[in-house]
């Protein structure tokens, strides 16, 4: 049986060309499928859409509609990974009829856990391969031994030696725990963690998680190292950064984001609590080296470019600041 793979020809077309390539697998990261969702937003506010997902004789002709519009009306199986997936996108994507799962896999080892069929559980990446040995060490991070592990990497044997552990264990980075049933979950990557000056560890990527949720943002992160609170820096959706033009639009929106802002808060640790979020003029991109080709979010580049302006903003004591020039 022939398999056809097709290209995009870029964020712009690819809605177009996901619907002419008719894919009956699709995997992609937590960005993509954030951003599918905001469009179908757009099109029907979320409020009248739950309303006519619950209204039985309307349920099926919606979803078909809008997986048609997705071009993943042809999807058997409907996968993410790559990054920590919000548990809303997942269950958002199940409510539409789509048999969507999150698996784990990296380069330096394959895919190695994926959900078994009826044994699913929202949040979780599944049990791993019988050939995929997987363990939590003391300090949490996930660990994976097997023959579909790598040998090394190209011509730099330090790097490869501190990748595995005495007894052959590559160290994938990643924080996770193991439930009874063997499913795999991820928090988020240990080298992101950092310290604020209370001296308690803040997670990222767990933060990030619940603010992607919100429909203002394309894209999301959480800096604070070594500063009183942790502070979100965003980039709105394409829509709202041009709307942002008027003034009036502008001090309405700053109101909003004041919501989202508490409402988050009100879900976090005090040590975990955001001062502000500050908000990008122009977007992140793989041109601005902010974004990888795989959509993931390049901290570490983000956060040298503005790490001069930290304090500043820290000072301004502003719960959204505007960031004109980038």
């Amino acid at each position: 049986m022939p398999i056809h793979i097709y290209f995009s020809e870029g964020l712009e077309k690819f809605l177009i060309d996901l619907k002419r390539s008719q894919s009956t697998l699709f995997f992609s990261v937590p960005r993509l499928y954030i951003r599918f969702q905001q469009k179908v937003f757009e099109k029907i506010p979320e409020k009248r859409l739950n309303l006519l997902l619950s209204i039985p004789v309307l349920n099926w002709f919606v979803r078909r509609k809008i997986q048609r519009q997705l071009g993943l009306d042809h999807a058997r199986i409907v996968a993410v990974g790559g990054a920590s997936t919000p548990v809303e996108i997942i269950n958002w994507y199940l409510k539409l009829g789509l048999n969507f799962i999150e698996g784990y896999g990296m380069t330096e080892t394959g895919i190695t856990h994926v959900p078994i069929p009826g044994e699913n559980r929202i949040g979780f990446v599944g049990k791993s391969s019988q050939y995929a040995h997987t363990r939590i060490s003391a300090e949490g991070e996930v660990q994976i031994k097997g023959p579909m592990n790598m040998l090394g990497y190209y011509c730099n044997l330090e790097l490869t030696r501190l990748a595995f552990t005495e007894d052959g264990y590559f160290r994938t980075g990643d924080r996770g725990e193991i439930d009874e049933a063997d499913r795999l979950r991820l928090f988020g990557r240990l080298k992101e963690e950092f310290k604020t000056a209370k001296g308690k560890f803040v997670v990222p990527s767990r933060i990030e998680k619940l603010l992607s949720v919100s429909l203002l943002f394309e894209s999301t992160a959480i800096f604070g190292a070594g500063m009183t609170a942790p502070f979100a820096m965003a980039v709105l959706v394409p829509e709202m950064r041009h709307a942002c033009q008027s003034e009036r639009v502008r001090t309405a929106l700053e109101i909003e984001l004041r919501v989202v802002l508490d409402q988050l808060n009100n879900q976090l640790e005090h040590h975990e609590r955001l001062s502000c979020i500050v908000i990008c003029s122009q977007p992140w991109t793989t041109a601005n080296r902010f974004i990888t080709p795989t959509l993931k979010v390049r901290r570490t580049a983000i956060e040298s470019h503005f790490a001069p302006h930290f304090t500043e903003w820290e000072k301004l004591e502003q719960k959204v600041i505007w960031l004109e020039d980038q």
